[in-house]
């Protein structure tokens, strides 16, 4: 994991970022072509790191696009309530 501050970049594909605070207890979702962003803490974060985490794991069998098509599932369920930041 790359330190900015006390984020933690957590994981980066072509398309989005995942971003952790306090150890993973905090975790942002960013999306890059927008900059849109959903926000995770506490179990949800946990369970979604979980889940990042065996997709990374699993990378070299699955496929790029296997992990982002993940995201993606991940992200669409957060569109109704997305930060963006332009």
């Amino acid at each position: 994991m790359l330190r900015r501050g006390y984020i933690a970049r957590h994981t980066e594909t072509g398309r989005y970022l995942v971003e952790t605070q306090g150890n993973g207890l905090f975790v942002t979702l960013s999306r890059k072509a927008d900059n849109a962003s959903a926000f995770m803490q506490g179990e949800e974060a946990a369970d979604f790191l979980g889940d990042i985490e065996s997709q990374w794991a699993a990378y070299p069998t699955i496929g790029a696009e296997r992990v982002e098509s993940t995201l993606d599932n991940y992200f669409s369920q957060y569109d109704d309530v997305m930060r963006t930041g332009t």
